[in-house]
């Protein structure tokens, strides 16, 4: 056995009157964070009751590192990159227990996390599917990068307390457009609440309640596939929990624009197989503006072409759009207009750019927000 392997301490055995929760984390050309995640994982007060690696087709010592240092965590491969959704229906199909967390390479959990979701999933919360953790950055610990998060009614996300610090001291903000006049009214919450979606990075899931809905939608390869699932989850009658008491760090890395395609189509196809017919056609008018603003946004980036390759990417895949939509919409238990928000879409500083661009985009959100306002009620 390799050195270091002996070195490292093994997963500690757990008692059977604990929730009986599976690790498993997705990694991707993750040799130089793959460590520190499943050195996080082992660190937790709650021992998990199994590690799962699923290497999504890594080109580098990520399996290597894995099967030499860390011999007691299981490694599950994928011949080729299924994307983010792909890589989460393996977490979830490889899983041995029902209660599986979720987590990616570029996530560090907090010593407690495990344990504060599992004291979540003992206290029956009603309709609970997935218990999620306050995401900081792991740049700096002190900062909420987002406590889950609401579908704005245009597709978009509602990051829930985005920016705002743990010590209190309002003053700073980071990596995304706040709103400033309304988004620090009130101190962050510490009791678990719930949301519409959950973005990605770590969260626990009831693989029962994924499975039953279909799983992860392997059509959005990278972007939105874990906010996808969790809003048909709530759509169907399932609930979405932020616990905040369970921290885990993310380590951001901006992306710009490099993914806007995929955004762009992603978001479609959110919103022609969730939303209802009526919901789209009251919703109209504000979409066709905000593909206009939009596209003037790309324009000025000098990227209109992938807004147009992401559109037409819409129109190839319309007839599946279709059958996934049949299928949604005879499981759905939730009106849209108790699920939908008009509230602060979230956007990255990284991809705003100028101050000009920021407060254009606080206008916008002021526009949108008046619009819902309005409408709301003739949503179905």
């Amino acid at each position: 056995m390799d050195v270091v392997a002996e070195q490292r301490p093994k997963i500690q055995s757990r008692p059977a009157s604990e929730v009986a929760i599976s690790v498993c984390v997705l990694a991707h050309d993750a040799a130089g964070r793959i460590r520190a995640c499943l050195d996080a994982v082992r660190a937790q007060s709650l021992p998990p009751a199994e590690v799962v690696v699923v290497d999504n087709a890594s080109a580098d010592e990520t399996a290597a590192i894995v099967r030499s240092e860390y011999p007691d965590v299981r490694l599950e491969r994928s011949d080729r990159n299924t994307g983010c959704s792909g890589g989460r229906n393996l977490q979830i199909r490889r899983a041995r227990h029902r209660y599986v967390m979720i987590v990616d390479d570029d996530a560090l959990l907090e010593q407690t996390c495990l344990e504060r979701l599992a004291e979540a999933v003992r206290r029956r919360l009603p309709e609970a599917a997935v218990w999620a953790p306050r995401v900081c950055y792991e740049q700096n610990r002190n900062i909420v990068q987002y406590d889950g998060g609401d579908i704005h009614y245009l597709g978009e996300v509602v990051a829930i307390n985005a920016e705002r610090p743990l010590d209190g001291d309002e003053t700073r903000t980071r990596g995304q457009v706040v709103d400033r006049a309304g988004a620090h009214a009130n101190r962050l919450p510490c009791e678990p609440f719930t949301t519409t979606l959950q973005g990605g990075v770590a969260y626990l899931i009831d693989r029962h309640a994924a499975l039953a809905v279909g799983g992860y939608d392997e059509d959005f390869f990278f972007g939105r596939s874990d906010g996808e699932l969790s809003l048909r989850l709530t759509l169907t009658g399932h609930r979405i929990y932020t616990v905040p008491q369970a921290i885990v760090y993310h380590h951001f890395t901006p992306r710009g624009l490099n993914n806007v395609q995929n955004q762009v189509r992603n978001r479609w196809m959110l919103i022609l197989v969730n939303y209802r017919w009526r919901t789209l056609l009251v919703l109209a008018p504000a979409l066709v503006v905000y593909e206009l603003l939009l596209l003037a946004f790309l324009t000025a980036k000098r990227c209109p072409g992938r807004y147009f390759a992401g559109n037409r990417e819409v129109l190839r895949q319309l007839r599946p759009i279709l059958r996934k939509r049949r299928a949604l919409q005879a499981m759905r238990r939730r009106r849209d207009r108790d699920v939908l928000s008009g509230g602060f879409m979230n956007m990255r500083a990284d991809v705003a750019g100028s101050a000009a661009v920021r407060a254009a985009f606080r206008g916008v959100n002021r526009f949108f927000s008046g619009y819902w306002a309005c409408v709301r009620r003739l949503v179905a």
